[in-house]
């Protein structure tokens, strides 16, 4: 039987209990046929069903080792980053530090030959 047909069988002993005297929603039924359509019931079950209770108990575990993952992620994004920038520093750095000492004295003689240049008629 399938778990409807056995949730039918279910309601259908409950509605043939005997009516309890001054209370109408109350009746006695059969507790063993009760218990036995509900144990096939569980045994009736889809195992998806079992799984998905599994994964629903695992959920914890499941983002915790995703945040994580994601927070290694992130250190690791930071670090390369940082690695970057450094590189692009010192780059920087080379590039004035070789300025400074090819090019600028160059640049700064050449500006003080055109200030006395028209003094001695040459550029």
């Amino acid at each position: 039987m399938n778990v409807e047909e056995l949730l039918d069988m279910l309601e259908e002993t409950l509605e043939k209990g005997t009516a309890v005297p001054f209370a109408a929603a109350k009746r006695v039924v059969d507790v063993d046929r009760c218990r036995d359509i509900v144990d096939e019931v569980r045994n009736n079950l889809p195992d998806e069903l079992r799984d998905s209770k599994k994964i629903v108990a695992d959920r914890e575990q499941i983002l915790k080792n995703a945040q994580t993952d994601a927070d290694n992620i992130i250190k690791q994004a930071e670090e390369r980053a940082r690695v970057l920038v450094s590189d692009k520093e010192i780059t920087k750095r080379a590039h004035k530090t070789a300025f400074v000492k090819t090019l600028w004295p160059a640049a700064l003689f050449g500006a003080v030959g055109l200030l006395f240049a028209p003094r001695f008629g040459t550029i």
